[in-house]
């Protein structure tokens, strides 16, 4: 049976363009629904709207979405939903809706949206939570196979984890299972024919919470081939350099690096750490943490620019606390940086030979594999090297786009023509 996808986004980006892109490349049948993409308004007027939402640089943000190389008759411009779901998060700034009510009705527009375009098809890939709106059912109604994309940790499992660190803080929990948007997303998981995630991690947090595990599908993300082997030198000369990339927060063990940074400080090792990413959240963490002096922040950057931190840095720090498979530690273990992180950051590291796994929530256990990393030149090579090796052979893009067309090709298998 010829494949004939239809693979809806739902709001926002997520890693459906590169998807999109790699699938194109091994010529499967696709029409991807992303959002809206500005062609004839100005990049200012679009970047001014953007400041409105809070999000910066808007116009470069919705340019990544459009696939590089994928014909124009293969993406639909979801223009509507997406208008309709920042009129509703507007009307929830202005105190007229709840911003838990704005976030639910756009995703079920963007669900009650995408069912037009079912006609025809007989895979259904939706991201978790862009399903709702009658998508899944109609799809259902017309025989078409439904696989949910989900890339994060079950939501009870991350309420789990993150909840009570939250309250440490006294910041509001945005990733509350038993909110109506998270509701949905579960529901979508719950219906689905197939459940297709990033990593191991995020399958056992589903079968750890009653989720049927023959319904799970595993497929890593990829990682960009220019990524692979920047760095050549392992040598530390002066100045240690420590990367952390990503957004800064409670939820990627942003306070439990501050205190890593603070056990080296005492030390008196002449370290840096450099902050790629947003870090929205570092208001909460100063008022109980003191920043130290020798932690950068660079804000957002382009993943180009990016390339000049992973060949320039020493060691890639990650202590992570819930991810599905974080693409910034598979970014940096392709580069070739030694890498630090958690169980619970989901990437496919082999613990001492592609990196180096610390407990969740240890920040004693992470500088003393920081120090160790320091004070072992051999180490830090054959580890890098390794990770090299390990992305290189089966985590790129092409790998992932095989993968997922076998997933295709299983399912389409037990469809009754």
């Amino acid at each position: 049976m010829e494949k004939e996808v239809l693979i809806s986004q739902g709001q926002g980006r997520l890693h459906f363009s590169e998807a999109c892109e790699a699938l194109e490349r091994v010529n499967v049948r696709f029409v991807t629904l992303i959002g809206w993409v500005p062609k004839y308004i100005p990049e200012k007027l679009v970047d001014l709207i953007g400041r409105i939402f809070d999000k910066s640089s808007l116009s470069q943000r919705l340019k990544l979405r459009v696939p590089v190389n994928v014909p124009s008759d293969k993406i639909i411009f979801c223009l509507w939903p997406e208008f309709y779901y920042y009129l509703l998060v507007l009307l929830s700034k202005c105190g007229l809706l709840p911003l838990e009510t704005a976030t639910s009705m756009g995703w079920k527009y963007w669900g009650a949206y995408s069912k037009k375009y079912l006609y025809g098809k007989n895979i259904f890939h939706v991201r978790s939570g862009a399903g709702q709106g009658g998508a899944i059912n109609a799809a259902k109604k017309q025989g078409i196979k439904i696989i949910v994309d989900h890339s994060i940790a079950h939501p009870l499992e991350i309420d789990e984890i993150l909840s009570k660190e939250y309250e440490k803080f006294n910041m509001s929990f945005d990733l509350n299972p038993r909110s109506e948007f998270w509701q949905m997303v579960i529901n979508d998981c719950t219906q689905a024919d197939y459940l297709l995630v990033n990593s191991k991690f995020v399958a056992e947090t589903f079968q750890k919470w009653g989720y049927n595990k023959e319904k799970i599908r595993i497929v890593y993300l990829g990682v960009r081939e220019d990524f692979i082997g920047l760095k050549q030198n392992w040598d530390i000369n002066g100045t240690i350099n420590l990367l952390f990339t990503g957004s800064f927060s409670i939820r990627k063990g942003a306070h439990i690096l501050i205190d890593a940074m603070e056990i080296l400080n005492q030390l008196s090792y002449p370290i840096v750490l450099h902050v790629i990413g947003y870090y929205d959240e570092l208001a909460f963490i100063k008022k109980h943490y003191k920043i130290p002096n020798n932690i950068r922040f660079y804000g957002n950057i382009l993943q180009d620019d990016l390339k000049n931190f992973f060949f320039s840095s020493d060691i890639y720090v990650f202590p992570s606390l819930a991810e599905g498979s974080a693409r910034s530690v598979m970014e940096a273990m392709a580069a070739g940086l030694p890498v630090i992180t958690t169980e619970n950051c989901g990437s496919p590291i082999q613990n001492e030979k592609t990196g180096l796994i610390v407990p969740v929530k240890n920040s004693l256990a992470l500088a003393n594999s920081i120090e160790r990393l320091i004070k072992d030149h051999e180490l830090r090579k054959r580890i890098g090297q390794g990770a090299v090796e390990q992305i290189s052979r089966h985590y790129k893009w092409s790998n992932y786009a095989c993968n997922i067309n076998a997933v295709y090709n299983d399912i389409l298998k037990n469809v009754k023509i």
